[in-house]
Order: structure tokens, then sequence, then C-alpha cells
């Protein structure tokens, strides 16, 4: 528990090398300002398939009959969008219902907005703010309002990573976890019935210089 200063010849010359390129010089009293987060690009993104029902896990693409009705595309934002076509899926062969998609991207600290074209409903379509975990997900359920844009960012503090969504100045979900496990951050929408539709837009904010 006691803290130590060393000379820096004291280390490897990688270490020194390490020193070098990290070192900033400030001002007393100032703290090091972290660099904006890059701009997300279609390669950024990846989708999974997602079900409510088991919202915690994260589910493999390549198992065979996974469910994959809805579509993640992106270009200056994501978009998770679809009708269903099936009424259920599988997943290890047990059947599910309420499935879509989830599109994760670089956990950085960022914001933007989230927004649904059309408005959830329990039994027709839901939406999810997601932090990935490694294999596992940790889940909060979103009340977005028909074409109602709403707020989100990905804050890093205390050794913990969250993802909030705020309305109206007023923050509705905070998903949280410990940012040494977190491996991605993003949002998934779900569909129950045939025929119901999926049309949810993720916009980022540009990088602050």
């Amino acid at each position: 528990g006691s803290m130590f200063t060393l000379k820096a010849a004291a280390f490897s010359a990688a270490d020194q090398a390490y020193f070098k390129q990290a070192a900033t010089v400030l001002p007393a009293g100032t703290a090091a300002q972290k660099p904006p987060a890059p701009k997300i690009t279609p390669k950024d993104v990846r989708d999974l398939p997602f079900c409510a029902t088991m919202k915690g896990v994260k589910l493999n693409p390549k198992l065979k009959d996974m469910f994959d009705e809805l579509r993640v595309t992106t270009s200056d934002r994501i978009r998770i969008h679809g009708k269903k076509k099936e009424d259920s899926g599988k997943v290890d062969g047990k059947v599910v219902y309420h499935n879509g998609k989830l599109a994760l991207f670089p956990p950085l600290e960022r914001s933007g907005a989230v927004t649904s074209k059309l408005a959830p409903t329990e039994d027709v379509r839901r939406h999810f703010a997601v932090l990935e975990t490694g294999d596992a997900l940790v889940v909060q359920e979103l009340k977005l309002g028909e074409n109602t844009p709403h707020a989100w960012s990905i804050t890093q503090s205390g050794g913990n990573t969250e993802l909030k969504v705020i309305q109206e100045g007023q923050t509705t979900v905070t998903v949280t976890a410990p940012t040494a496990q977190v491996t991605g951050a993003g949002f998934a929408a779900t569909a129950r019935w045939i025929g119901n539709e999926v049309d949810l837009s993720v916009t980022f904010d540009e990088p602050k210089k």
C-alpha cells in the first residue's frame, strides 16, 4: 500500500520507451485529457442474434438453426430493421420468442441518440441497451417513444463503464459493468409475432477535438 518514486533508468528499455511516449507535461492542478473516441465505421460494428427472453446470454450466430431475421446496416448510423418472418426460433434446440439483433461497437467514451420509428409494445417489439462482458451481456430494457430521439452516452469512471440513455435531461436507463470486462457496447431490438416490424437507429455525435 506504499507509494515509491523510482528513476526511469531502473526499468527496461521497452518500459523507458513507453514512458517517453506516454509522458504529458501538464500545468499543476490539471488532469490529462482522454483522446476523443474515433468515428464509428462499418467495420467497427458487430451484429449478433439477440433474444429478449434470454437477454443476458450472448448468442452464437454459428449455432445450428440459429434465427436470423432482422438486419443490421451501418453507414453514418447503425440501423436494426426488418419484419418478423417466423413465430419463433431455436437456440440449442430450445424454442425461443422475441428474437432480433444486437449491434455492438467499441465501448469508448462517446455519445449520440437512439430512435425507434415504431413505438415499443411488450408483446410486439422491444429495445435494449447492452454492455458486452466477454461471453455474457449486461442488459436493460428501453422504453422509447415513437420517433422520439433519446440521448445516450458511454462514460468510464472509477473502474466502471456506464451506458446511459437520457430523455429530457433525465437518465432513464443505466447499464454498468467493470471496464476491464467490457468488450462492447450497443443496442438490441426484437419482435414477437410474424409481420411485426422493427426500425431502430443509433446515431453518433461528432468526436470532440
